[in-house]
């Protein structure tokens, strides 16, 4: 995963959420790991990530090490905390496309 972001006016709708749980069910990887600002820290580990250390600075860039590594099955976890099975998308691009379509709605 790189740079994972979305628009400021946008937060708060959920689309993270929903791009995270269509990138975990199209992923067949165990682990993922991102270098994370230290702002954005507490919206990872909403995702479900965990620190791997204190925070790193390689060449002046600043970043939090975490990794995510809970997968206890291949459904979507919804913002609620149930589940329910996930709808598979198309390409990448159609999915972003039906992403941010629902949350205009």
């Amino acid at each position: 995963m790189a740079l994972f972001f979305v628009k400021g006016a946008c937060h708060g709708r959920g689309i993270g959420r929903r791009l995270w749980n269509a990138l975990l069910e199209d992923s067949a990887a165990d682990a993922v790991t991102v270098h994370s600002s230290r702002f954005a820290v507490p919206v990872y580990e909403k995702l479900g990530f965990v620190r791997l250390g204190p925070e790193c600075e390689t060449d002046g860039i600043r970043y939090v090490p975490m990794r995510y590594a809970g997968r206890p099955d291949r459904r979507t976890l919804c913002k609620s905390g149930s589940r329910r099975p996930g709808k598979r998308l198309g390409s990448p691009a159609e999915g972003a496309r039906a992403l941010l379509e629902g949350s205009r709605s």
